[in-house]
């Protein structure tokens, strides 16, 4: 018996239905990225030449968020060439994005908190997920970066790609 799977239109409908219900939150993130207001700010545009910028168009949102991470990650780069930081970029990245770059610098790494940790841990656990298999291989430890080879082969999640 074949399983039907839903194509990713439908489960970003999910997402978006998902997203809409937690709009209005009090800091005012909207949109499937729920960026805070000041970073779409800064990050947003017009990504789908619709005329208007709009943190609850999922173009705009979406690529506003990739602009964020790719200067994120940027900054965690200088952190770790300038021994700010240690670590790699990739949990500094996601550690930044969750509790601010300010937090990762004071704590020259991944702050030891609920929160970062927790982030991390909880965003590298879907790369197995999102590469199409359903669990990280057995010994696998939340914290550890695959090589740039294995990333590229197994992570299909660039905007753009199908």
């Amino acid at each position: 018996m074949r399983h039907h799977r839903p194509g990713r239109h439908r489960l970003a409908d999910r997402v978006r239905v998902r997203i809409r219900l937690q709009d209005g939150r009090p800091d005012g993130e909207k949109g499937i990225s729920q960026l805070p207001p000041a970073v779409f700010e800064k990050y947003g545009k017009d990504d789908d030449d619709n005329g208007k910028v709009s943190a609850e168009d999922d173009t705009d949102s979406i690529r506003a968020q990739g602009r964020y991470m790719c200067d994120l990650a940027k900054e965690a780069q200088n952190a770790l060439d300038t021994a700010k930081a240690d670590g790699n970029v990739l949990d500094l990245t996601l550690a930044a994005y969750k509790v601010g770059m300010d937090a990762v610098l004071e704590a020259k790494g991944v702050p030891q908190t609920n929160e970062a940790l927790g982030y991390v841990a909880e965003v590298r656990a879907q790369f197995a997920k999102y590469a199409g298999v359903a669990a990280p291989p057995a010994g696998a430890t939340p914290g550890v970066t695959p090589t740039p080879t294995e990333s590229r082969e197994t992570t299909p999640w660039a905007i753009g790609r199908p």
